[in-house]
């Protein structure tokens, strides 16, 4: 069984199960040519793009911005940045496996996940009994008629 991180964002938005049984199960249907959409759609689009490069100017100015790099580990350019606080953009996960050992660990069958590329991973970073503690909050915005915004919080100790 396989899941794209946008079948998984469209379940949290809609609240709907049954588009997640579709997406893992049904085979897509033929698709449109890429870029074709109605002027309302590309309208509404136009509009997440706007909000998200605003919000990203008004992030650098203030010196929150890490770009990720695909070369350096994510882990790496976490511990290596001296911020307690920022904003990683640009980041994309592409390991089918990336939660394999999350279900190896909780014995149940694994689920292959598409390419991740969340809009914003909010990190925390500060020391505890000599030991770095990172949070981080994956952002998933959405452009519709009504802001959306999907929050998903993780971290981890070293």
């Amino acid at each position: 069984m396989s899941v794209s991180a946008s079948a998984l964002g469209q379940y949290h938005h809609f609240s709907c199960q049954l588009a997640l049984w579709k997406s893992c199960y049904e085979k897509p249907g033929p698709s449109k040519p890429s870029g074709i959409f109605k002027p309302t759609t590309k309208a509404v689009l136009k509009r997440g793009r706007d909000w998200e490069n605003k919000l990203i100017h008004q992030l650098k100015e203030q010196n929150l911005i890490l770009v990720f790099d695909p070369q350096t580990s994510f882990r790496d350019q976490i511990d290596d940045d001296p911020r307690s606080h920022f904003y990683v953009i640009g980041a994309v996960f592409t390991s089918p496996d990336v939660f394999s050992y999350e279900y190896q660990k909780r014995g149940v069958t694994p689920v292959k996940v598409g390419t991740i590329k969340p809009d914003f991973i909010e990190i925390w970073k500060r020391r505890e009994n000599d030991r770095t503690i990172i949070e981080w909050h994956i952002i998933d915005a959405k452009a519709s008629t009504s802001p959306k915004v999907t929050f998903m919080r993780a971290s981890s100790k070293n």
